[in-house]
């Protein structure tokens, strides 16, 4: 346990660790897919506070559709980039 005396700031890092991107069932094949969870903060008077947390994971996908298919099926190409960064929304 960590005790903060008054006054005094803590400074606190989080760290999401994704799931691998061939893993379906915890990052289904979706454009996005949300995470939530919850940071826990007990206080010695009694307190308790809960900070929510989320995350975000995006597959981001393009098709590209080719027009020298058959006349009345239009062949559709995926092309899988791998892991791509987006950034970070704040």
């Amino acid at each position: 346990m960590f005790n903060l005396h008054p006054l005094k700031i803590v400074e606190l890092e989080l760290k999401f660790i994704a799931p691998a991107p061939d893993d379906y069932d915890n990052w289904p094949n979706a454009m996005k897919n949300l995470k939530h969870g919850s940071l826990e903060i007990f206080y010695s008077n009694g307190i308790t506070q809960s900070l929510y947390l989320e995350a975000e994971l995006y597959r981001p996908k393009i098709k590209f559709i080719s027009e020298h298919a058959k006349r009345d099926q239009k062949a559709q190409l995926e092309i899988d980039f791998g892991t791509v960064f987006i950034g970070i929304p704040f």
